[in-house]
């Protein structure tokens, strides 16, 4: 799912700047029986391939490209109030699904003026962040989903619903304009696979691309 808002094109275009600060990146093996398990190591290589990729994007692309490396206790809070901001947009734009035609790609949020810290610390035009969600279901999981897929077809009559995904993601890229706040583009994809696999770790490095489809 691809969502810009009406002057992306021409931001884009003007803009030359760019900060890509680390994604926020959760990865867990979930367990039947609930007590589910955080992969740090995976988490720390994806996000590390994950951000070096995007940058070489922008930088291809002819932006001016900075890799911003927020220390521990340098701007981490405004950091964490961008997150859950950009959640929130996030959570409107699932809601707003239900009632918006799917071919409705406009954007209209802003995550606040305290991006301004950063655009003035990295001297940049446009903040890139992202959010990578991933999970390994172990064997038992599996057959629990497979148990309930079972019984949403026999009620539904969907067969679809007998295809439960035992591996895979989200990956979202967000740009945001570093002046106003205002959120001029999301990138929204889902990624089936291992994340340990090489393959799926090349659709998550790809996964950004369409960005500049249209500029």
């Amino acid at each position: 799912m691809i969502r810009r808002s009406n002057d992306a094109g021409k931001l884009i275009k003007e803009y030359k700047h760019v900060a890509v600060f680390p994604s926020f990146t959760e990865i867990e093996k979930r367990r039947f029986s609930g007590r589910n398990e955080r992969l740090s190591e995976l988490e720390t290589q994806i996000s590390i391939e994950f951000d070096t990729a995007i940058t070489k994007l922008f930088k291809d692309s002819a932006f001016y490209t900075t890799l911003a490396k927020v220390e521990e206790n340098d701007l981490k809070f405004e950091l964490n109030y961008i997150s859950e901001e950009i959640d929130k947009y996030l959570y409107l734009m699932y809601k707003k699904d239900v009632f918006i035609p799917i071919n409705s790609n406009v954007i209209d949020f802003s995550v606040g003026h305290k991006v301004n810290l950063f655009a003035d610390k990295f001297e940049s035009d446009i903040l890139v962040f992202s959010k990578i969600y991933g999970y390994n279901n172990t064997f038992s999981e599996q057959l629990k989903n497979i148990f309930k897929g079972m019984i949403f077809t026999l009620f539904s009559g969907n067969v679809a619903y007998l295809y439960s995904y035992n591996r895979g993601g989200i990956i979202t890229t967000i740009v945001i304009d570093g002046n106003s706040g205002n959120i001029i583009f999301v990138n929204k994809k889902n990624v089936v696979g291992n994340f340990k696999e090489k393959k799926v770790q090349r659709k998550v490095k790809n996964s950004f691309k369409r960005l500049f489809v249209e500029y």
